[in-house]
C-alpha cells in the first residue's frame, strides 16, 4: 500500500505544509493502524505498537 503523507510545520506566521513524501507501509502495520481506528486507540499507543512491528518487519527483511 502507498500512502502520502502531509507534513506541516509551525511557523511564526502559522503552519507550513512542507512537501509530501511518498511512503510504502508494510500490510501489518498498516492492518494496526486499522484496528487502532476501530478501538479508537490514541495516537501515543499507535507509535508504540507500530515501532514494535517495525522492527518486526525489519528482523524479517534483514
Amino acid at each position: 500500500m502507498l500512502i502520502i503523507f502531509n507534513r506541516f510545520k509551525d511557523t511564526e506566521n502559522g503552519k507550513k505544509i512542507i512537501p509530501s513524501e511518498l511512503t510504502i507501509i508494510p500490510p501489518d502495520i498498516k492492518a494496526i493502524w486499522d484496528e487502532a481506528d476501530k478501538k479508537n486507540i490514541s495516537v501515543e499507543e499507535i507509535v508504540e505498537t507500530v515501532k514494535e512491528g517495525r522492527k518486526q518487519v525489519y528482523n524479517e527483511e534483514y
